[in-house]
């Protein structure tokens, strides 16, 4: 899973979903971009899973949209600790346990977020 901006997650999915439809393509990997933002945030969830070397190179893919794309507007990460809503796991891509990032970054059990770049 990815956290980008908001306006970014639009130009990973492009006009018409052109844009994600090619990643998918491209990469036989599954891409989910998630509808609503994260609690508190501007951050949108990008959700990849597939075979790894597949997987990496979406990431690369939308790593370099959202390098191409920057934020407008006001730009809010979230962050689990604070803004963790158990209410809005499915909308928005969280986990429906609150996950930290040192929790993750510590060899926790659950996937990991990943914000990379300007993403």
């Amino acid at each position: 899973r990815m956290l980008v901006h908001q306006n970014q997650a639009g130009s990973v999915i492009g006009r018409g979903g052109s844009r994600i439809s090619k990643i998918r393509q491209d990469t036989s990997s599954e891409v989910k971009v998630y509808a609503d933002v994260f609690p508190d945030s501007t951050d949108r969830c990008i959700q990849l899973s597939g075979q790894p070397d597949h997987v990496a190179n979406a990431i690369l893919m939308v790593l370099e949209d959202c390098a191409q794309t920057q934020p407008r507007g006001r730009v809010k990460h979230y962050d689990p600790e604070m803004n963790y809503d158990p209410g809005n796991t499915d909308s928005c891509g969280s986990y429906s346990e609150p996950v930290g990032f040192t929790e993750l970054a510590q060899g926790g059990t659950t996937a990991g977020f990943v914000r990379g770049g300007t993403c």
